[in-house]
């Protein structure tokens, strides 16, 4: 919602610093179709709700400051009774009704904008329309330009579909304004035109349902959730890989055909999409929860959580998904992600597909007759059934060794991520480690040896046993072996100093093991100890990455 009024604001600007703007701005089209079901006859916005959200808390805004800022109740009322309001034999009643389960808090901030309610996305656009017109609004005559521009300079074209037609087949691929709908939008188009013309089906409910589901993925990539959600689903199996493309002609089929067949009304099945969804948030925000789980458990299963984030490793979300879908304890969940982890990371590492991936997941969440394979959360032991299903498509020790020692490591947090496991599983003591596979992430800094920078005039030191090109160095100086983890305090001290000036005052007394170590085995540094050091940190890391 407050995407939709950044973008409004953006074009409001946009339209007033332009000398050449016509007088009127055309902003889209409303659909609207006429319900006569109850005493009063109403019109349901079926495409435009947003923008007529979003402006209806400008204009109570507006009046709002007309009234506390600048003393003008006349103009406050003016707005509140052209716009906010209707007459009625009962007195004055809002003019927009939003759904059962948006409505309090929409009224609430309608009555008083700076109020806070029980809806967060509702305050979050609440707050921000605040803050941008108390930025904008420094005199009365302001506020009155802005009601200008928002009530007076801008114009809709209303449709009126009647009701002989379907407003979701009409928007099934494009809103009001022309804009190309999202697969997830289409998708709530197909549900909800499927509701409204199956008299079995409660309309309200199951609109309502879709609505909770798209609050439950507030704040991710809608169409990548219910992508995820469907090919992990165990209501509606699906055991074929799901690109955005194919989103909506799979749902559409089982919104159409496959819900019968199974016996599962359509309200259950947006019921268990908003389930799903709640699941999918809690995994991507690294919030796992588990009626079961021991804070303990769930920390631990966090860290993991963030791990994949870290690499980068989105689709593991399936398997995670398709095993908690399926009734795995929280130990069980655990043991999976980390497989999952590790899986992800060699596959990473040595650039493997990601395709590929995915259809492993599905094999071992629904199974494959064709492969003589068992779904893995069916067998007694899930987590040596998914170890099992994974190994085939995990790259050989050689093959991973090989490209760890050679890659191009950055600075960046999947940087940080190896070398956080290999401090944990081989440098540090076990008397200190953790008690689970790699790790917390500390706060350490990613310390390059031989400095990034290394032709400034400042450092012409390491210049004197470096007889390399700029194309090697610049190649070396990423090598895993030219880093180590270091205390950011000692990394500024550090900084680009040669080898000798910050092996005894720094690396030496570090707490950290992996820069003691390379400290102590080490009196001098070049690319050739670049080199050796990277093919052993690359032998170990092939027998700490193992399933």
């Amino acid at each position: 919602m407050a995407d939709n009024f950044d973008q409004l604001m953006d074009d409001i600007d946009a339209y007033a610093n332009d000398p050449n703007s016509p007088d009127v701005r055309y902003i889209g089209s409303f659909l609207v179709q006429p319900d006569n079901s109850g005493p009063v006859s109403r019109q349901i916005l079926v495409d435009g709700q947003q923008r007529t959200l979003v402006t209806q808390l400008m204009v109570a805004n507006m009046a709002d400051m007309y009234e506390k800022k600048f003393s003008d109740p006349a103009a406050a009322k003016f707005l509140r009774e052209e716009y906010l309001t209707i007459a009625t034999r009962g007195g004055r009643k809002p003019k927009v009704v939003l759904t059962e389960l948006d409505d309090p808090a929409f009224q609430k901030l309608i009555q008083n904008p700076t109020a806070t309610t029980n809806h967060e996305a509702m305050n979050k656009l609440a707050n921000e329309i605040r803050e941008s017109f108390d930025e904008r609004v420094q005199t009365v005559n302001d506020l009155r330009s802005l009601e200008e521009l928002i009530l007076e300079r801008q114009a809709v074209v209303v449709i009126n579909i009647g009701n002989q037609f379907s407003p979701y087949r009409i928007f099934e691929e494009r809103n009001g304004r022309g804009a190309q709908l999202t697969p997830v939008d289409r998708v709530k188009n197909r549900i909800l035109e499927v509701a409204d013309a199956d008299l079995s089906v409660n309309f309200e409910l199951v609109k309502d349902e879709w609505f909770e589901f798209r609050r439950a993925l507030e704040g991710h990539n809608e169409t990548r959730a219910l992508r995820y959600i469907t090919m992990a689903g165990n209501l509606v199996p699906v055991n074929k890989k799901i690109s955005g493309g194919d989103l909506y002609p799979t749902i559409k089929h089982i919104v159409d055909e496959r819900l019968d067949n199974l016996g599962i009304d359509l309200l259950e099945y947006v019921e268990w999409l908003t389930m799903a969804a709640e699941t999918y948030s809690d995994i991507a925000s690294v919030n796992y929860q588990h009626p079961k789980a021991s804070k303990t458990q769930a920390d631990e299963i966090n860290r993991h959580l963030e791990a994949l984030d870290t690499i980068g490793a989105k689709p593991g979300r399936i398997l995670l998904m398709g095993g908690e879908f399926r009734g795995v304890s929280p130990s069980e969940f655990k043991d999976i992600a980390i497989l999952v982890e590790k899986f992800s990371f060699v596959r990473r590492t040595v650039e493997r597909r990601v395709p590929q991936e995915i259809q492993a997941y599905l094999r071992l969440i629904h199974g494959s007759s064709s492969k003589g394979i068992s779904p893995a959360f069916s067998q007694s032991s899930p987590v040596k059934a998914v170890k099992k299903g994974l190994e085939p498509e995990m790259p050989s020790k050689e093959e991973f060794r090989r490209e760890f020692a050679r890659k191009d490591w950055n600075k960046g947090a999947k940087t940080a991520y190896a070398l956080t496991v290999l401090e944990h599983e081989h440098y540090l003591p076990k008397a200190k480690r953790h008690s689970g596979f790699g790790g917390p992430m500390g706060r350490a800094d990613v310390e390059h040896i031989i400095p990034q920078r290394y032709d400034a005039k400042k450092y012409a030191k390491w210049h004197n046993y470096l007889t390399a090109t700029k194309e090697e160095l610049e190649l070396d100086v990423r090598r895993i072996g030219n880093l180590t983890l270091l205390e950011n305090r000692k990394n500024l001290k550090a900084s680009d100093n040669p080898f000798e000036q910050k092996r005894d005052p720094h690396y030496l007394t570090s707490n950290y093991a992996m820069a003691t170590d390379l400290a102590s085995r080490y009196s001098s540094w070049d690319l050739k100890k670049v080199d050796k050091r990277s093919k052993e940190m690359a032998k170990i890391a092939a027998d700490i990455w193992v399933l």
